[in-house]
């Protein structure tokens, strides 16, 4: 790819990285003689606490579905006033005609991708006004009647963020001053949830 002209630098708040503002809970089968995980429902949670700027957590409420099997919940957070509409995608993920209940959990998350906008595109991504979606998932669970369960998971951001350090004497300012840092090959759109999804903490 050609060089940009100029770049551009977009900085956010710790906080604002660590942003929950919605949360979706797509429920997943776990076969207990297979241990194969299949898609059942999806239900969006309420927020309880709002995100703590010191730790980074928040507490959402669902109402999750009781079943005599284990059940695996991928999490999808910062999913509307995404460019690709994530929310509607998990919506059609259920829609009669085009419904994924049943099918296997890798192929039905991959239906759910995210893209850069056409100024994005050129200009690179807009961390101030283009939500940080997230997701993560937990370990298998089954849900009982007139139980409170508690799950505890961690979110991982589709957009990475780079940081670069001078360490040693390129740390000191008198000997180097990096006037530009530039990142190449970005992609103008990405996976919601990587195609390996094993992350449980």
């Amino acid at each position: 790819p050609g060089a940009a002209t100029a770049g551009r630098t977009r900085a956010i708040t710790t906080e604002a990285e660590n942003k929950v503002d919605d949360l979706y809970i797509l429920a997943f089968k776990v076969d207990p003689d297979a241990g194969t995980e299949t898609f059942d429902y999806y239900v969006a949670a309420k927020q309880l606490t709002p995100t703590d700027a010191t730790t980074g957590q928040s507490t959402w409420t669902a109402s999750l579905k009781v079943k005599e099997h284990n059940q695996t919940f991928v999490m999808v957070a910062n999913a509307l006033g995404t460019n690709s509409k994530v929310n509607e995608q998990i919506a059609d993920l259920v829609k009669d005609g085009s419904s994924k209940v049943g099918m296997e959990k890798m192929e039905v998350l991959k239906e759910l991708t995210e893209t850069l906008s056409a100024d994005e595109i050129e200009n690179g991504f807009n961390a101030t006004s283009h939500p940080l979606t997230m997701y993560g998932q937990t370990q298998p669970v089954q849900i009982g009647l007139d139980k409170t369960v508690t799950l505890t998971v961690a979110l991982h951001r589709i957009m990475a963020r780079v940081q670069v350090k001078f360490e040693g004497n390129a740390a000191v300012a008198t000997n180097f001053s990096a006037e530009e840092v530039r990142l190449y090959n970005f992609n103008d759109r990405a996976r919601v949830i990587p195609a390996f999804l094993q992350e449980t903490t």
